[in-house]
């Protein structure tokens, strides 16, 4: 059900954000200041995560303020309207060329998934 936030999204978004996870270490990835207020700039690229059924996108958006390249999806449209609305919400928070996204892909269905890693995610993991 579109805007609906289950209860494993806060979950999987304070897990993302905790230091023993090992997503939270790809925070180096996120253009950020130093001490001295340099701005430091990632020296990696950034980390891709695909989350499957985001919801409202809590997690996602976690993942994505680390400095992630992020895809949420979900199968319902309307789901992945308030999801790219959440997103659109901290536009200007996230590192350039890696703002997150939200697509539709409807589970089980193989030829979705295909399209979705040609368009999206080509060279995007080994």
């Amino acid at each position: 059900m579109a805007g609906t936030l289950w209860e494993a999204g806060p979950v999987l978004a304070d897990y993302v954000t905790n230091p023993a996870c090992p997503l939270h270490s790809f925070r180096r990835m996120r253009v950020h200041a130093d001490s001295d207020g340099n701005v430091v700039l990632p020296a990696h690229p950034p980390t891709t995560v695909v989350e499957l059924g985001s919801g409202v996108g809590l997690a996602s958006m976690a993942a994505a303020f680390l400095g992630c390249r992020v895809f949420g999806t979900d199968g319902a449209l309307s789901s992945v309207e308030l999801l790219n609305e959440n997103f659109g919400r901290y536009d200007g928070e996230f590192n350039e060329g890696a703002k997150p996204k939200g697509l539709l892909l409807k589970w089980g269905d193989s030829e979705a998934v295909r399209e979705l890693i040609e368009r999206e995610l080509e060279g995007c993991f080994p």
